[in-house]
Protein backbone atom coordinates (compact mmCIF):
# COMPACT_ATOMS: atom_id res chain seq x y z
CA UNK A 1 0.00 0.00 0.00
CA UNK A 2 3.12 2.35 0.72
CA UNK A 3 4.60 1.78 -2.07
CA UNK A 4 1.44 2.75 -4.32
CA UNK A 5 0.97 5.67 -2.23
CA UNK A 6 4.16 6.56 -3.00
CA UNK A 7 3.73 6.39 -6.81
CA UNK A 8 0.56 7.85 -7.12
CA UNK A 9 1.85 11.38 -5.49
CA UNK A 10 4.60 11.10 -7.85
CA UNK A 11 2.34 10.88 -10.60
CA UNK A 12 0.24 13.99 -9.13
CA UNK A 13 3.61 15.95 -8.87
CA UNK A 14 4.48 15.19 -12.47
CA UNK A 15 0.94 16.56 -13.30
CA UNK A 16 1.04 19.80 -10.93
CA UNK A 17 2.60 21.41 -13.49
CA UNK A 18 2.26 21.44 -17.46
CA UNK A 19 4.51 18.64 -18.04
CA UNK A 20 6.29 18.61 -21.31
CA UNK A 21 6.30 15.89 -23.33
CA UNK A 22 9.87 15.14 -22.86
CA UNK A 23 9.41 15.67 -19.23
CA UNK A 24 6.44 12.68 -19.66
CA UNK A 25 8.24 10.28 -21.84
CA UNK A 26 11.25 10.31 -19.29
CA UNK A 27 9.08 10.19 -16.22
CA UNK A 28 7.24 7.35 -18.12
CA UNK A 29 10.21 5.57 -19.40
CA UNK A 30 11.97 5.41 -15.50
CA UNK A 31 8.45 3.92 -13.90
CA UNK A 32 8.86 1.22 -16.63
CA UNK A 33 12.18 0.64 -15.87
CA UNK A 34 11.38 0.72 -12.66
CA UNK A 35 8.98 -2.41 -13.23
CA UNK A 36 9.80 -5.52 -10.87
CA UNK A 37 7.69 -8.51 -9.52
CA UNK A 38 7.09 -6.98 -6.20
CA UNK A 39 4.84 -4.77 -4.34
CA UNK A 40 7.13 -1.19 -5.12
CA UNK A 41 7.99 -2.85 -8.69
CA UNK A 42 4.35 -3.41 -10.06
CA UNK A 43 3.86 0.17 -8.40
CA UNK A 44 6.09 1.82 -10.69
CA UNK A 45 4.52 -0.09 -13.75
CA UNK A 46 1.23 1.13 -12.81
CA UNK A 47 2.57 4.33 -12.68
CA UNK A 48 3.99 3.70 -16.35
CA UNK A 49 0.60 2.98 -17.51
CA UNK A 50 -0.77 6.12 -16.47
CA UNK A 51 1.92 8.25 -17.72
CA UNK A 52 1.86 6.53 -21.11
CA UNK A 53 -2.11 7.04 -20.93
CA UNK A 54 -1.40 11.04 -20.73
CA UNK A 55 0.81 10.79 -23.73
CA UNK A 56 -1.51 8.84 -25.79
CA UNK A 57 -4.03 11.60 -25.09
CA UNK A 58 -1.54 14.59 -25.63
CA UNK A 59 -0.11 13.18 -29.24
CA UNK A 60 -1.65 14.55 -32.28
CA UNK A 61 0.20 12.25 -34.43
CA UNK A 62 -1.13 8.92 -35.24
CA UNK A 63 2.66 7.43 -35.36
CA UNK A 64 3.66 8.99 -32.10
CA UNK A 65 0.15 7.68 -30.24
CA UNK A 66 0.68 4.46 -31.44
CA UNK A 67 4.63 3.85 -30.03
CA UNK A 68 2.55 5.59 -26.71
CA UNK A 69 0.27 2.92 -26.66
CA UNK A 70 2.30 0.38 -27.71
CA UNK A 71 4.43 0.96 -24.33
CA UNK A 72 1.17 1.60 -22.48
CA UNK A 73 0.22 -2.08 -23.30
CA UNK A 74 3.63 -3.43 -22.60
CA UNK A 75 3.33 -1.98 -19.14
CA UNK A 76 -0.29 -3.36 -18.61
CA UNK A 77 1.44 -6.89 -20.04
CA UNK A 78 3.96 -6.48 -17.26
CA UNK A 79 1.24 -5.73 -14.49
CA UNK A 80 -1.11 -8.95 -15.83
CA UNK A 81 2.43 -11.22 -15.97
CA UNK A 82 3.31 -10.25 -12.03
CA UNK A 83 -0.28 -10.35 -10.72
CA UNK A 84 -1.35 -13.18 -8.09
CA UNK A 85 -4.72 -12.58 -8.32
CA UNK A 86 -6.28 -14.50 -11.80
CA UNK A 87 -8.97 -11.76 -12.00
CA UNK A 88 -6.16 -8.89 -12.42
CA UNK A 89 -4.67 -11.02 -14.75
CA UNK A 90 -7.34 -11.19 -16.80
CA UNK A 91 -7.89 -7.53 -16.82
CA UNK A 92 -4.63 -6.27 -17.06
CA UNK A 93 -4.05 -8.22 -20.43
CA UNK A 94 -7.58 -7.10 -21.53
CA UNK A 95 -6.05 -3.23 -21.05
CA UNK A 96 -2.96 -4.16 -23.03
CA UNK A 97 -4.83 -5.79 -26.11
CA UNK A 98 -6.50 -2.57 -25.95
CA UNK A 99 -4.16 -0.50 -26.03
CA UNK A 100 -2.21 -2.54 -28.94
CA UNK A 101 -5.20 -2.72 -30.75
CA UNK A 102 -5.63 0.62 -30.84
CA UNK A 103 -1.66 0.93 -32.42
CA UNK A 104 -2.04 -1.82 -35.04
CA UNK A 105 -5.08 0.05 -35.58
CA UNK A 106 -3.24 3.87 -36.02
CA UNK A 107 -0.89 2.06 -38.21
CA UNK A 108 -3.04 0.69 -40.79
CA UNK A 109 -3.89 -2.73 -39.59
CA UNK A 110 -7.96 -2.92 -38.48
CA UNK A 111 -8.44 -6.79 -38.56
CA UNK A 112 -4.99 -8.58 -38.18
CA UNK A 113 -7.45 -12.00 -40.11
CA UNK A 114 -8.00 -9.80 -43.15
CA UNK A 115 -4.81 -8.94 -44.19
CA UNK A 116 -4.13 -9.50 -47.86
CA UNK A 117 -0.74 -10.27 -49.84
CA UNK A 118 -1.32 -6.84 -51.42
CA UNK A 119 -1.26 -5.43 -47.48
CA UNK A 120 1.67 -6.98 -46.76
CA UNK A 121 3.56 -5.89 -49.89
CA UNK A 122 2.82 -2.39 -48.89
CA UNK A 123 3.92 -2.59 -45.43
CA UNK A 124 7.07 -3.77 -46.57
CA UNK A 125 7.93 -0.76 -48.39
CA UNK A 126 7.81 1.27 -45.53
CA UNK A 127 10.67 2.38 -43.57
CA UNK A 128 12.30 0.09 -40.72
CA UNK A 129 11.66 2.26 -38.06
CA UNK A 130 7.71 2.47 -39.24
CA UNK A 131 7.85 -1.41 -39.98
CA UNK A 132 9.34 -2.16 -36.46
CA UNK A 133 6.63 -0.26 -34.52
CA UNK A 134 3.70 -2.08 -36.36
CA UNK A 135 5.40 -4.94 -35.41
CA UNK A 136 6.13 -4.64 -31.84
CA UNK A 137 2.20 -3.42 -31.40
CA UNK A 138 1.14 -7.37 -33.49
CA UNK A 139 3.82 -8.49 -30.76
CA UNK A 140 2.22 -6.98 -27.47
CA UNK A 141 -1.42 -7.41 -28.53
CA UNK A 142 -0.28 -11.08 -29.01
CA UNK A 143 1.71 -12.04 -25.46
CA UNK A 144 -1.19 -10.28 -24.22
CA UNK A 145 -3.87 -12.39 -25.64
CA UNK A 146 -2.28 -15.27 -25.39
CA UNK A 147 -1.94 -14.67 -21.67
CA UNK A 148 -5.68 -13.78 -21.23
CA UNK A 149 -6.01 -17.31 -22.61
CA UNK A 150 -4.06 -18.82 -20.44
CA UNK A 151 -5.37 -16.76 -17.51
CA UNK A 152 -9.00 -18.04 -18.76
CA UNK A 153 -7.89 -21.65 -19.32
CA UNK A 154 -6.61 -23.27 -22.58
CA UNK A 155 -9.87 -24.81 -22.79
CA UNK A 156 -11.94 -22.02 -22.35
CA UNK A 157 -9.73 -19.88 -24.71
CA UNK A 158 -9.26 -22.12 -27.96
CA UNK A 159 -11.10 -19.98 -30.27
CA UNK A 160 -8.78 -16.89 -29.53
CA UNK A 161 -5.96 -19.45 -30.84
CA UNK A 162 -6.29 -18.73 -34.76
CA UNK A 163 -6.40 -14.38 -34.22
CA UNK A 164 -2.79 -15.13 -31.89
CA UNK A 165 -1.15 -17.32 -35.07
CA UNK A 166 -2.50 -14.94 -37.41
CA UNK A 167 -1.24 -12.38 -35.35
CA UNK A 168 2.54 -13.84 -34.65
CA UNK A 169 2.57 -15.07 -38.46
CA UNK A 170 2.16 -11.53 -39.60
CA UNK A 171 5.09 -10.53 -37.60
CA UNK A 172 6.64 -12.97 -39.72
CA UNK A 173 5.55 -11.80 -42.96
CA UNK A 174 6.80 -8.31 -42.58
CA UNK A 175 9.87 -9.27 -41.81
CA UNK A 176 10.60 -9.09 -37.70
CA UNK A 177 10.75 -12.76 -37.08
CA UNK A 178 13.34 -11.82 -34.89
CA UNK A 179 11.70 -9.27 -32.87
CA UNK A 180 12.09 -9.80 -28.86
CA UNK A 181 14.80 -12.97 -29.76
CA UNK A 182 12.11 -14.47 -31.78
CA UNK A 183 8.98 -13.63 -30.21
CA UNK A 184 6.56 -14.45 -32.58
CA UNK A 185 8.24 -17.95 -32.85
CA UNK A 186 8.27 -18.74 -29.35
CA UNK A 187 4.62 -17.68 -29.17
CA UNK A 188 3.83 -19.82 -32.21
CA UNK A 189 5.81 -22.50 -30.65
CA UNK A 190 4.38 -22.74 -27.27
CA UNK A 191 1.34 -22.61 -28.54
CA UNK A 192 1.40 -25.34 -31.06
CA UNK A 193 3.05 -26.95 -28.30
CA UNK A 194 0.13 -26.89 -25.47
CA UNK A 195 -3.01 -26.82 -27.48
CA UNK A 196 -4.34 -30.75 -27.76
CA UNK A 197 -3.24 -32.30 -31.49
CA UNK A 198 -6.93 -32.94 -32.06
CA UNK A 199 -7.92 -28.62 -31.53
CA UNK A 200 -5.05 -27.69 -33.16
CA UNK A 201 -1.41 -28.56 -31.50
CA UNK A 202 1.17 -29.96 -33.83
CA UNK A 203 4.54 -31.07 -31.47
CA UNK A 204 6.77 -31.16 -34.93
CA UNK A 205 5.85 -27.47 -35.33
CA UNK A 206 6.68 -26.73 -31.84
CA UNK A 207 9.84 -27.98 -32.14
CA UNK A 208 10.82 -26.48 -35.07
CA UNK A 209 9.70 -22.36 -33.69
CA UNK A 210 11.00 -23.25 -30.39
CA UNK A 211 14.36 -24.56 -31.16
CA UNK A 212 14.90 -21.93 -33.83
CA UNK A 213 14.03 -19.25 -31.01
CA UNK A 214 16.83 -20.65 -28.85
CA UNK A 215 19.76 -21.34 -31.14
CA UNK A 216 19.19 -17.85 -33.01
CA UNK A 217 19.52 -15.98 -29.57
CA UNK A 218 21.80 -18.09 -28.37
CA UNK A 219 24.12 -16.38 -25.16
CA UNK A 220 28.07 -16.15 -26.10
CA UNK A 221 29.34 -19.68 -26.17
CA UNK A 222 26.51 -20.88 -24.51
CA UNK A 223 23.87 -23.67 -24.71
CA UNK A 224 20.76 -21.45 -23.65
CA UNK A 225 19.08 -18.30 -25.25
CA UNK A 226 19.55 -14.99 -23.84
CA UNK A 227 15.46 -14.60 -23.67
CA UNK A 228 14.56 -16.51 -20.60
CA UNK A 229 11.22 -17.75 -21.87
CA UNK A 230 12.75 -19.38 -24.77
CA UNK A 231 14.77 -21.61 -22.40
CA UNK A 232 11.69 -22.34 -20.40
CA UNK A 233 9.76 -23.04 -22.95
CA UNK A 234 11.98 -25.31 -25.33
CA UNK A 235 12.98 -26.89 -22.37
CA UNK A 236 9.47 -27.88 -21.08
CA UNK A 237 9.26 -29.44 -24.59
CA UNK A 238 12.62 -31.15 -24.88
CA UNK A 239 11.32 -33.31 -21.03
CA UNK A 240 8.39 -33.75 -22.91
CA UNK A 241 10.28 -35.53 -25.78
CA UNK A 242 12.14 -37.41 -23.42
CA UNK A 243 15.31 -35.43 -24.33
CA UNK A 244 15.73 -34.23 -19.77
CA UNK A 245 19.49 -34.00 -20.21
CA UNK A 246 19.71 -31.63 -22.89
CA UNK A 247 16.82 -29.57 -21.17
CA UNK A 248 18.00 -29.61 -17.65
CA UNK A 249 21.80 -28.48 -18.88
CA UNK A 250 19.88 -25.42 -20.54
CA UNK A 251 17.83 -24.30 -17.61
CA UNK A 252 20.71 -25.39 -15.33
CA UNK A 253 23.04 -23.06 -17.10
CA UNK A 254 21.35 -20.27 -17.75
CA UNK A 255 20.16 -19.96 -14.10
CA UNK A 256 23.93 -19.57 -13.34
CA UNK A 257 24.17 -16.85 -15.52
CA UNK A 258 24.24 -12.92 -14.31
CA UNK A 259 20.31 -11.36 -15.69
CA UNK A 260 21.96 -8.14 -15.86
CA UNK A 261 24.32 -9.67 -18.87
CA UNK A 262 21.59 -11.62 -20.88
CA UNK A 263 19.27 -8.87 -22.26
CA UNK A 264 19.89 -5.11 -21.26
CA UNK A 265 16.59 -3.58 -20.26
CA UNK A 266 15.18 -6.75 -19.39
CA UNK A 267 16.81 -8.07 -16.00
CA UNK A 268 13.27 -8.24 -13.89
CA UNK A 269 12.15 -10.96 -16.64
CA UNK A 270 15.12 -12.25 -16.31
CA UNK A 271 15.30 -13.01 -13.26
CA UNK A 272 11.73 -14.14 -13.28
CA UNK A 273 12.80 -16.43 -15.86
CA UNK A 274 15.56 -17.90 -13.79
CA UNK A 275 13.36 -18.37 -10.83
CA UNK A 276 11.26 -20.30 -12.62
CA UNK A 277 13.58 -22.00 -14.46
CA UNK A 278 14.95 -23.14 -10.91
CA UNK A 279 11.46 -24.61 -10.19
CA UNK A 280 11.28 -26.24 -13.03
CA UNK A 281 14.31 -28.22 -12.05
CA UNK A 282 13.42 -28.84 -8.52
CA UNK A 283 10.49 -31.03 -9.82
CA UNK A 284 12.15 -32.85 -12.33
Amino acid sequence: MKALLIAALALVSISAHAATTQELEAAAQKAYDGRDYTQPGRASAAQAVSLYGQLVQQATDKGAQAKYLVEQAAASFFLGDSASDNGEKINQFTAGMTSSKRAMQNLGIQDVNNVSDADIANIVKRSKDEITLLAESLYVYGINLGQWGQANGVMQSLDKWPELRTTMELIVKIGAKNLHEYGAYRTLGRGYFKIPALLGGDFAKAQKYLSTAVNGSLAAGQVYSVNGYNNLFYADLLKDQGQDAQAKKMLSDFTKADPKTLLPGYEAETREAQRLAIEMLKNW
